[in-house]
C-alpha cells in the first residue's frame, strides 16, 4: 500500500514538473518572440524617415495608470506624471529618426547577438560620429566585430565595413532636401498624435471635476473643484509646450546641414 502511494505521489510530482517545464519554455519563447519583435520594429523605425507613418509612436493605455478613477477630485501631479510619459515616448521615438547628419542615438536601439544573448550595442561598442557621412563603431571585444557589423547592417540597412582591431566604419549617404522635408512633415504629425494623447488623458479628470462643480461629489466644494480644474489646465498646457519644444529641436537636427 505504501509503495503504491509513493508511486502515485511520484507520478503526481512528475506531472507537476512537466507542467512547470512547459510553462518555463512557453515563457522563454514569449520573451524571445518579444525580443525579435522589438528588433524588427527597430529596423523598421530607425531609417524610415521618408515614410509618413503617424502610428510609429506607441502610446500605451498604461499612461492612464496614475489617473484617478474614483469619486474624489483628481490629483494634478499624478496626471502630469502620466502626461510626461507621452513626452518621453515621443523623445525616444525621435531619437530613432535620422536628422541631416548621423548621430549616436541612431544606434541606441540596436541589439547585438553577443555571447549567446541579445545585448544593446552600447554595451559592446562605442559609437563616434567621425563626419557628416561616416560613423566609427569600436568594439570593446574585437571578436564581436562580425556580430556588431551584422546587427548594424540589418537594423540600419546600410553597408558597414569591418576594418581591423574591432573598428567598424559605417558610411551614411547624405539625405536630400526632399526627404528631409517629408521627415519634418511626419514629425509634426507624430507630435500632434502626442498632443491628442495628452488631451485624452485630461478628459477623464475633467469629467470628475465637472461632477464636483455640480455638487455631485460628496464632501467636495465647488471652489475646490474649480481650483483643481485650473491646476490641470496649467499642467496640460505645460506638457503640450514640452511636446512643442521636442518637435522644434528635432526639426532643427533634420533641416540643419
Amino acid at each position: 500500500m505504501a509503495k503504491k502511494l509513493n508511486s502515485l505521489r511520484e507520478q503526481a510530482h512528475r506531472v507537476e514538473r512537466e507542467e512547470a517545464q512547459k510553462k518555463r519554455e512557453k515563457k522563454k519563447k514569449k520573451k524571445e518572440g518579444k525580443k525579435n519583435k522589438d528588433i524588427k520594429e527597430d529596423k523598421e523605425n530607425i531609417l524610415s524617415i521618408s515614410e509618413e507613418n503617424v502610428d510609429d509612436v506607441v502610446f500605451d493605455e498604461d499612461d492612464e495608470e496614475n489617473v484617478d478613477d474614483d469619486d474624489s477630485l483628481p490629483d494634478p501631479s499624478a496626471l502630469e506624471a502620466s502626461m510626461l510619459k507621452v513626452v518621453e515616448r515621443l523623445k525616444e521615438h525621435f531619437k530613432s529618426i535620422r536628422g541631416a547628419e548621423p548621430s549616436p542615438e541612431l544606434f541606441d536601439r540596436i541589439m547585438v547577438n553577443a555571447y549567446g544573448d541579445f545585448t544593446p550595442l552600447a554595451g559592446v561598442a562605442q559609437v563616434v560620429v567621425a563626419s557628416p557621412t561616416l560613423v566609427n563603431v569600436t568594439c570593446f571585444d574585437p571578436a564581436l566585430s562580425k556580430d556588431v557589423k551584422l546587427a548594424i547592417a540589418e537594423a540600419l540597412e546600410l553597408n558597414p565595413q569591418d576594418e581591423e582591431n574591432g573598428l567598424i566604419t559605417v558610411p551614411f549617404p547624405r539625405v536630400s532636401m526632399e526627404v528631409r522635408e517629408k521627415t519634418v512633415k511626419n514629425l509634426r504629425k507624430q507630435a500632434e498624435t502626442a498632443r491628442a494623447r495628452i488631451r485624452k488623458l485630461r478628459r477623464k479628470p475633467m469629467a470628475q471635476i465637472k461632477a464636483g462643480k455640480e455638487g455631485k461629489l460628496e464632501g467636495i466644494s465647488k471652489d475646490d473643484a474649480f481650483r483643481i480644474s485650473q491646476e490641470i489646465d496649467s499642467v496640460t498646457e505645460s506638457v503640450i509646450k514640452q511636446v512643442d519644444s521636442v518637435l522644434v529641436e528635432k526639426e532643427k537636427t533634420v533641416m540643419t546641414v
